[in-house]
């Protein structure tokens, strides 16, 4: 039998609810659950704030030494045949969500300490650099009222914390479960070899997907629809969009579909310089999100932001989702500054759906809670402060990646919804 949950809001969007008020009510609703301790929360973000790490696009000194890295061939004949090969959508259950310590660590803990209380079905598999920073992080989150026991240590050299972009990508057959490796997109080789490490560390067999590519621009949905925006066109000269079908199908078992991207110019030309680029990514995560086998949220622009071109991307998005038969919810997508904030980097894992809030916009967030209140009925609802990290071009999705339950099958998938039944 599916359980109910009732959704919690954690983030006060009335001044007259205090601190108090809101821990009781998170008690009531989802027993044991459990917010980061503020004064840990506080200690570090005022170390974040003085070492930000490097941001999720290339930084100024990556842009000028890039170095394009040959994709090697790959004969899709030697991809083992896997039977139903399945690539599970976030949506479903998790077994882990993947995290690097070290950098945006305030963010960080604030969504390990509610995972690791609230959800004892899903493990948080953490990656240090060494022993010491091991120690250091479990100091840390102890204090902030983590549960340790749910955390899995991986130590391994890396450069950033954007483990969506270039952590493994999982995926299931008859076999059970395996790792689909893609080069990452950014100069930065500790990160590239993070899949390799994980899939060592798990025992998995890893095969590498022929194509360069940010993890962050690409959704699926049970229903073996996956999507990503044609930036990943740009990225991969050469390949031409039936061949990455291709790949996608053979890899993951996916149907891909393309989208156009907001990795756009502010006259519209496509590929326009980086210092231009309307967020520094042209990703899918930063503004769609699978919510169901048939509900997607999508960002919604206003017609004269950035020359209308992000608003002409997702209403062409809107339409195309509409016609496949998908109910669309729309939260809120603007840049301010030269920062794109958004709401549908998100992370849904099994009953938690952790959801960005930002200091300054009450109005935009209470309408985004409003809107996944409505999209997830049955799970808790956990706002979280991304005002310190969205600068840097991502958020919550963008330094997560989901590990989903380790499914074994010889037949035709079977689906395994969260909660479940």
């Amino acid at each position: 039998m599916i359980r109910i949950l009732t959704v919690l809001f954690l983030f006060s969007l009335f001044p007259s609810t205090t601190s108090a008020e809101t821990s009781r009510e998170a008690q009531r609703d989802a027993p044991g659950l459990r917010m980061a301790a503020p004064e840990v929360l506080s200690k570090l973000a005022a170390l974040d704030q003085r070492n930000p790490g490097l941001p999720r696009h290339l930084a100024e000194h990556e842009r000028r030494q890039r170095a394009r890295r040959p994709v090697s061939g790959f004969d899709l004949a030697s991809m083992p045949d896997y039977g139903f090969l399945r690539a599970q959508a976030e949506y479903e259950r998790n077994d882990a969500i993947l995290m690097r310590w070290g950098q945006q660590n305030a963010v960080l803990t604030s969504m390990i300490v509610p995972i690791t209380t609230g959800d004892q079905r899903a493990r948080v598999m953490l990656v240090v650099s060494g022993p010491s920073e091991q120690s250091s992080a479990a100091g840390i989150l102890a204090q902030a009222g983590a549960n340790l026991d749910q955390i899995d240590f991986i130590r391994a050299s890396s450069d950033t914390v954007w483990i969506r972009d270039y952590g493994p990508r999982f995926a299931s057959g008859n076999f059970g479960r395996i790792i689909i490796d893609h080069d990452y997109d950014r100069p930065r080789p500790n990160d590239n070899g993070i899949p390799a490490a994980i899939a060592s560390q798990l025992s998995v067999p890893i095969y590498e997907l022929p194509l360069r590519q940010g993890g962050g621009n690409y959704h699926s949905f049970a229903n073996g629809e996956a999507f990503i925006t044609d930036h990943i066109l740009r990225e991969n000269p050469g390949v031409s969009r039936e061949q990455m079908k291709q790949y996608f199908a053979t890899f993951q078992g996916v149907d891909l579909s393309f989208f156009g991207t907001l990795s756009v110019d502010a006259n519209g030309n496509s590929g326009g310089g980086w210092s231009s680029w309307y967020d520094g990514t042209g990703h899918l995560d930063m503004w769609f999100l699978p919510v169901d086998d048939d509900t997607v949220i999508i960002g919604q622009y206003a017609p004269g932001e950035w020359n209308g071109i992000p608003h002409q991307v997702t209403e062409e998005a809107v339409a195309e989702m509409t016609a496949r038969g998908y109910t669309v919810l729309r939260t809120p997508g603007w840049r301010s500054s030269g920062t794109h904030f958004t709401y549908t980097n998100a992370v849904i894992v099994n009953e938690l759906v952790l959801v960005c809030t930002f200091s300054g916009y009450p109005g935009q967030n209470a309408t985004a809670l409003k809107t996944f209140s409505e999209a997830f009925p049955d799970r808790v609802i956990v706002p979280v402060d991304c005002s310190g990290i969205i600068g840097q071009s991502g958020a919550l999705h963008c330094i997560v990646k989901h590990m989903p339950f380790n499914e074994h099958f010889s037949s035709r998938p079977p689906y395994y919804p969260w909660p479940g039944s």
